[in-house]
């Protein structure tokens, strides 16, 4: 009974830290969403062109009572590991690594996990053309900050209105704004446009 008891013990240990995590070195992150995060919860995954490197650990709101603004800091953490630098990356130079990387054009934005459910996660992604707003205090010491930028989604809602109008020009319909339309700037809009429907169609068809 000691032999079965000690080997059952020794099987529940392989199967809770088999992965390994619980005994790795995990880095903590900060970015502040600027859209909501519904459907966004503890421990969704964060991805680097779909590969799991972490996960979220807290989602918040800091309201600034004077300016009258809210905004929404989500926590994660990734797993050393997970992204192998080939041992040039410690902690003791990852905070410069980082910075290296969001001159790259690193950001973090929320992705649809699936369009059935709506869950998100958090992908990390290179976009050197998009600005890189950032919110802590530059001697933030115990947290890295990555800068966010707009889902997908939020985009396509962006440049769907924007191709509409507003409808602040007194009842205007679409049809008396075709020739407008035709310009080379909105038939870019347009293309830019059906390729995130294409992209969420694919998406949609994956789920």
């Amino acid at each position: 009974l000691f032999v079965l008891g000690a080997a059952t013990l020794l099987l529940s240990a392989v199967v809770v830290f088999g992965s390994g995590d619980l005994f790795r070195t995990k880095y903590r992150f900060v970015t502040y969403i600027p859209s909501s995060v519904a459907g966004l919860q503890l421990g969704a995954k964060v991805a680097f062109r779909g590969v799991p490197v972490g996960q979220v650990t807290g989602i918040s709101v800091e309201y600034d009572p004077d300016a009258k603004e809210a905004r929404v800091p989500v926590s994660f953490d990734i797993v050393q590991g997970r992204v192998n630098s080939g041992g040039k990356l410690s902690a003791e130079n990852l905070a410069a690594e980082i910075g290296r990387l969001m001159d790259a054009g690193l950001r973090a934005r929320l992705t649809p996990e699936s369009f059935v459910t709506g869950q998100l996660y958090i992908e990390l992604v290179l976009q050197p053309e998009t600005d890189a707003t950032l919110f802590l205090p530059k001697d933030e010491a115990t947290t890295i900050e990555i800068p966010a930028i707009p889902s997908k989604i939020d985009v396509f809602e962006t440049q769907l209105k924007s191709l509409l109008g507003s409808g602040e020009d007194g009842g205007q319909t679409i049809f008396s704004k075709l020739e407008a339309l035709a310009s080379d700037e909105n038939v870019a809009a347009v293309h830019r446009i059906l390729e995130n429907v294409d992209m969420f169609t694919t998406a949609l068809n994956a789920s």
